[in-house]
């Protein structure tokens, strides 16, 4: 693409020159870590395996929480059926 061109589509996009150029060191330096780093991070694998945890917990507790409102419902109206006074 020409400097024409190019100046074109970047005051039409409402861009500088300055964006493109970060955005290619930026890419660069990225390409250039990411090919220096090993392909399983333990880090990455750790924080995966605590989401995992966390999302099982919830889920449990979600379940748990649902039984008992569950339960809170079916004891109101088995106190309405039943006329038990809730005061005692």
């Amino acid at each position: 693409m020409d400097e024409l061109t190019l100046g074109e589509f970047l005051r039409r996009e409402g861009l500088f020159t300055a964006n493109l150029e970060q955005w290619k060191t930026d890419l660069t330096n990225g390409l250039k870590s990411a090919a220096g780093r090993p392909r399983k991070d333990p880090e990455l694998f750790e924080l995966r395996k605590k989401e995992e945890e966390l999302i099982r917990e919830l889920k449990r507790k979600d379940k748990a929480l649902a039984e008992f409102a569950a339960r809170v419902v079916l004891l109101k109206k088995s106190h309405l059926l039943f006329g038990v006074d809730e005061d005692n």
